[in-house]
Order: C-alpha cells, then sequence, then structure tokens
C-alpha cells in the first residue's frame, strides 16, 4: 500500500492530553505513630507524586481545614519539599477536632492551581 492510500484510510481523533496532578498517596505524622493524627507543632510527612510546592506563592502549598468547613490553616514550615516527599511542621494551636489535609500546586508556571485531598480525616486530640 502507499503511503497515500493509508493516509486517506486513516482517520484522525484528537486526544486530550492528561495534566501532572499532585497525588496524595501517605501521610505520617511520627511524633504520634500514626497515619490519621495531627500532633501540632511536631513533623508530619506527605509522600507520592508531583507534590512539590512554590513556597514563594501565597497559593501554594499545604492547607489544613476543619471538616465541614472553617477557616483553613496554610502549613509555613518545610524541612523537605520534593517531589515524591514533602516533609513539614504541623501548625501550632490547632484546636481538637477533625481536619482535613490539602496539597495545592500549580505545575510547569501554568495558570491552573491542582489539588490533592488526603482523603482521610486527621484528628487532633
Amino acid at each position: 500500500m502507499k503511503l497515500k492510500e493509508v493516509a486517506a484510510k486513516t482517520q484522525v481523533q484528537k486526544v486530550v492530553a492528561n495534566k501532572p496532578m499532585p497525588v496524595i498517596k501517605n501521610y505520617t505524622d511520627p511524633s504520634s505513630g500514626s497515619v490519621d493524627r495531627i500532633t501540632p507543632g511536631s513533623t508530619a510527612r506527605i509522600t507520592s507524586q508531583n507534590l512539590k510546592i512554590d513556597t514563594s506563592d501565597a497559593l501554594q502549598g499545604i492547607f489544613i481545614t476543619p471538616t465541614g468547613g472553617g477557616v483553613e490553616t496554610k502549613v509555613t514550615t518545610f524541612i523537605d519539599n520534593q517531589p515524591s516527599t514533602l516533609t513539614f511542621v504541623l501548625p501550632v494551636g490547632l484546636p481538637a477536632g477533625a481536619y482535613d489535609l490539602e496539597v495545592r500546586v500549580n505545575r510547569y508556571k501554568s495558570k491552573e492551581l491542582r489539588t490533592a485531598n488526603l482523603g482521610n480525616v486527621l484528628t487532633v486530640n
């Protein structure tokens, strides 16, 4: 078959490109040895992919919000800020209760903020 014949029989289909999204696989609070607790003032670690944060951008970061809504608290101190690992200091002063954790990143200078939720409820005792 000639190339022109093949090209005439071939159908072209537009495919949407996948956007690299942050993903959270694991959360650990080494101070309590737990995967579902927050110990204010101690370190914690998130592992997975596409997590690296531009800490100079106020919209990006790790945000801890009371489950059901309320004022979110942004994590401000990072020990390790890598694409596959974020190690950070949990904010001091979080009152007892249930919280959701979210990572917001802006990949490759895109104009779109991309978000990953932990999916588990974290507890401050």
